[in-house]
């Protein structure tokens, strides 16, 4: 509702569309936030990845919005796929902010667990070889404790 897109289908003015639209860019560059007060360094890395994740996923909608309008509703394979890497990139900074807070050391280290598989699902990347081995480092946490 709030894209400039539809404000234009409200007040039909060009040029007040292309102002609000080049002000919703910078809005959202500008507006990157910062997680300097996650104190777990892996959580705040995490937090600002999923951060730039959600800043490059604005961007992808508002250009399959801009090029498909209202026709966009009917592409729901597109949608899915631009939902589902808002829905990851949000779960990991949701993630990140909560486990910090606990400061509890098994929380935070599936914290991270989690963190690094919805990102790598966010950004349609595999696992790396670090990411295994947090893997398996949190399961014999888990065994073991």
């Amino acid at each position: 509702r709030r894209h400039p897109l539809a404000e234009r289908l409200r007040q039909g003015s060009r040029f007040g569309t292309a102002v609000g639209w080049l002000g919703w860019r910078v809005a959202r560059l500008a507006g990157a936030g910062h997680d300097a007060g996650i104190l777990d360094r892996r959580l705040r890395e995490h937090a600002a990845a999923a951060r730039k994740v959600l800043a490059t996923s604005a961007f992808e909608i508002d250009r399959a919005i801009r090029r498909h309008g209202r026709g966009l509703a009917e592409r729901q394979l597109e949608v899915g796929s631009l939902s589902a890497v808002v829905r990851d990139a949000a779960s990991a900074l949701a993630v990140a902010h909560h486990a910090d807070v606990s400061c509890d050391d098994v929380v935070t280290a599936t914290a991270d667990v989690w963190c690094r598989i919805a990102l790598s699902r966010a950004t349609g990347r595999r696992l790396t070889p670090a990411d295994h081995a947090a893997i398996g480092v949190l399961g014999r946490r888990v065994v073991e404790g």
